[in-house]
């Protein structure tokens, strides 16, 4: 096959007469994938999601251009990524007491308190009013409360196989109390001053419970051009990393939903070597208000190999980050030793040295420039930084000027290039999940206490009266492996566990072996939790 071949897939949806071409793939002398991805049905006026029916009466193809030699196509498929949806639980709560008192004719301390938490974890506010009443020879209370438990569960399943996980339990608790305590006189009263105490009613709130938010199904999206998009597509997919990826070119891929795309996608990808249009669209989509620097801000996690052999580039990455092609380097030097990307620690990493970065010929194309002051420098040449990472609204922007898995440079393809794969779908921060939301639940009422006043008031023998103890608050346990406090153990805890290992307070779940630290050690004792 002659270089200028090239073959484009070919999608038909339905009766409808039109076909749909993917962007040209230049053909070589070696087997290769050529993926295109629709997220929407592209057949109609308005993206619109895919539905059953769509995908049922799909048909696909492949369209060869030859001008020398012969094309060979071996296999055609098409690949559904569906997410089955989860159903959300509506879950409602009525506790309601009935009193019913009998007739008295002397004085009732009745106090009252009517919190309503959200729902959480924690214990329901505890109400315990302490009164001395007027001492009686036979008290009588006249508290009978009852309780009336009336939970609903209602599923709802989304109407498209778009990925959503929703849970929003709301319980509404509503108690009101009532003490009477009454006695009658039968001997000669004396006057005697006796202390009244007004009781005391403290309300203890409901501490903020963090939110988390369900990780995206699918680690990456690599934007396709004239880019090595296809050496990086087929390193995540393949042994040892398998990690699951789709593509878009960057022409539909700057027009995209964001939200979208980051309830599908965890990563976007920009693979190096790029061309001048591939240039002009990352511009756009990096920009404040492109999907790029959306889908960061939102929580995602977006890596830019920015090298290309087109000159200096201006405003490449978010926040107005450039590319300096002055120079070219063989080697790098490594600034963070204890960084997670060079350990491999806490992700299944590869341990790095500067052997890793030597000789890619080269292994870098230059040097970032205006870099934000928050930026940290992973990787320098000897005239500035090749590999730097930075915050970004509630996600993580990764940049370099490296050659990472470039076609014809076995060296770029190696453990630097699968760390940066490993580390960027499982970053510790904020970019792992959306970051959390803290949802209130209650606000604290200030403990009121009033001065005893002292009153004249007469003295009745009476029985001896026992003072109630409180009941002790129950300690919430503890489950070992909840990482991310859903109550159950799971893969899901999984990437939990690896967030709370670069905290400074973990969540005591996460130690997990119990020996009284948070450490790596943790991890396998998980996995055969899970397992």
């Amino acid at each position: 096959m002659a270089g200028s071949n090239v073959a484009e897939t070919q999608l038909k949806i339905g009766a409808s007469v039109t076909i749909y071409s993917g962007a040209p793939f230049s053909l070589s002398t070696t087997y290769a994938d050529s993926p295109t991805t629709y997220l929407t049905n592209p057949s109609l006026p308005t993206p619109t999601a895919w539905t059953w029916a769509d995908i049922n009466t799909l048909q696909a193809g492949v369209q060869h251009s030859v001008t020398l030699g012969e094309v060979r196509t071996t296999a055609v498929y098409l690949e559904v990524c569906w997410i089955p949806p989860t159903a959300t639980p509506t879950f409602s709560q009525t506790f309601t007491p009935t009193e019913t008192p009998l007739p008295t004719s002397t004085a009732t301390a009745s106090p009252t308190e009517t919190p309503t938490p959200t729902a959480t974890a924690s214990p329901l506010p505890t109400e315990i009013p302490t009164i001395s009443p007027t001492p009686t020879r036979t008290p009588i209370p006249s508290l009978t409360p009852t309780a009336t438990l009336t939970p609903s569960f209602t599923p709802t399943l989304p109407p498209t196989p778009v990925p959503s996980a929703t849970i929003t339990p709301t319980t509404s608790v509503t108690q009101t109390a009532t003490v009477t305590n009454t006695g009658t006189a039968t001997a000669p009263p004396t006057n005697t001053p006796t202390p009244t105490i007004t009781p005391t009613v403290t309300v203890t709130p409901t501490q903020p419970t963090p939110t988390r938010t369900p990780l995206p199904a699918i680690p990456f999206l690599f934007a396709q051009g004239s880019n090595q998009y296809l050496c990086a597509f087929d390193l995540a997919f393949n042994p040892p990393l398998m990690l699951a990826g789709g593509t878009e070119t960057f022409i539909r891929l700057k027009d995209e939903d964001p939200v979208h795309l980051r309830s599908l996608y965890q990563v976007v990808y920009v693979a190096p070597d790029l061309g001048d249009a591939d240039y002009t669209f990352l511009r756009q989509m990096v920009a404040p208000g492109g999907l790029i620097e959306q889908f960061v801000s939102m929580g995602g996690v977006a890596v830019l190999n920015v090298a290309g052999s087109l000159g200096d580039q201006l405003d490449i990455a978010p926040d107005g980050v450039g590319f300096s092609s002055a120079a070219q380097h063989l080697s790098e030097q490594i600034l963070k030793q204890s960084h997670p990307y060079i350990t491999g620690a806490g992700f299944g990493g590869e341990m790095l040295g500067t052997g890793d970065f030597a000789n890619w010929q080269p292994t870098d194309y230059g040097t970032l420039t205006d870099l934000p002051v928050s930026a940290s420098v992973l990787l320098a040449n000897n005239d500035g930084a090749s590999l730097a990472e930075y915050q970004h609204g509630d996600g993580r922007v990764i940049v370099s000027t490296l050659a990472y898995c470039w076609d014809g440079k076995p060296a770029s393809q190696e453990a630097a290039a699968r760390n940066l794969l490993r580390y960027s779908h499982f970053y510790s921060g904020s970019a792992l999940t959306p970051g959390p939301t803290v949802t209130p639940t209650g606000t604290a009422t200030p403990t009121r206490t009033q001065t005893p006043t002292r009153t004249v008031t007469a003295t009745i023998p009476r029985s001896a009266t026992p003072t109630p103890t409180p009941s002790p608050s129950p300690t919430p346990e503890i489950l070992l492996g909840d990482v991310n406090g859903d109550g159950i153990i799971d893969s899901n805890d999984l990437p939990s566990l690896i967030e709370a290992l670069y905290m400074d307070a973990p969540p005591p779940a996460a130690d997990v072996n119990a020996d009284g630290e948070v450490s790596g050690a943790d991890i396998p004792a998980l996995e055969a939790l899970i397992h």
